[in-house]
């Protein structure tokens, strides 16, 4: 037998085994074990007296179950990445409106969730467009979003809505920290108006509601309404649906699990998973 073939296979196997291991794709790197445990055992039978086409044909075997299964693996690694392209926006790398529509999926089938749901609409877009030029309009969408990321917690969830209007979810607030949001808004649109790049000043002007059960038609309703009044009046401003003026404000400075991954009553981590499953 010569032993040249069976050890090449190995260094090759080894080789897929490290990299499995590497990029934490344990069913690659467990297949490629038993293989390597295969090739090695039909080593020894040809030491052992053996005979040589039933070594050579273990071996085969050996090999074909593997890229049979390396090959399914692969198929259903790109699928899934494929899937989750697709709910990403290309230009901003947020969510996209079929992302958005698998998040909410998921919320509806969830009761008692503590919710604040806003939309934002970039003022004054169209005249970024036609003195700027689209190109530069593509820039300002990308730093939007870029710093809303940046604004909310890794636990909300940020979505280019479509055009220049973005959503953002987020979970496990109430109604009394709308004062925070509001802050956090102000403060956005001041970094906004005053760019350290030489992107165009811009403002966005936004609507936010609450509920304590889940995701339900009327709650983007009502944000779509605050966000009317804040175009229609001052714009570069939060409005809050049903607001109580005269309300003593919340002095909180951060959102609850402001600094963690994870909220009490909402996993983005594994929602996550399963829509982009």
């Amino acid at each position: 037998m010569n032993y040249m073939t069976p050890i090449f296979y190995l260094v090759v196997i080894m080789i897929i085994e490290a990299q499995s291991f590497i990029r934490k794709n344990y069913q690659h790197a467990t297949m490629a074990l038993a293989t390597s445990f295969l090739v090695l055992c039909a080593m020894l039978f040809e030491v052992f007296g053996f005979r040589a086409f039933l070594c050579e044909s273990a071996i085969a075997m050996a090999m074909l179950l593997y890229l049979i299964f390396f090959q399914e693996s692969e198929y259903r690694l790109n699928s899934r990445i494929l899937k989750a392209a697709a709910r990403r926006d290309a230009l901003t790398g947020a969510y996209n409106r079929a992302g958005y529509e698998a998040i909410i999926g998921r919320m509806k089938q969830e009761k008692d969730l503590l919710l604040g749901f806003m939309i934002l609409d970039i003022d004054k877009f169209k005249e970024v467009n036609d003195e700027y030029g689209h190109e530069a309009g593509d820039y300002v969408l990308i730093n939007v979003s870029k710093m809303l990321k940046a604004t909310f917690r890794s636990s909300d969830y940020i979505i280019r809505y479509g055009g220049d209007e973005f959503v953002v979810i987020l979970t496990g607030i109430t109604e009394n920290l709308g004062f925070v949001i509001k802050k956090k808004i102000d403060s956005l649109n001041g970094l906004l108006e005053n760019p350290i790049s030489n992107l165009p000043a811009c403002s966005v002007s936004d609507g936010l509601a609450f509920s304590d059960q889940g995701f339900s038609d009327e709650l983007f309703r009502k944000a779509d309404r605050a966000l009317y009044y804040s175009k229609a009046t001052t714009k570069r401003s939060c409005t809050i649906y049903n607001e109580q003026f005269g309300k003593t404000p919340v002095e909180e400075t951060k959102l609850p699990g402001e600094t963690e991954r994870k909220t009490a009553s909402w996993n983005k981590e594994e929602i996550e998973a399963q829509i982009e499953a």
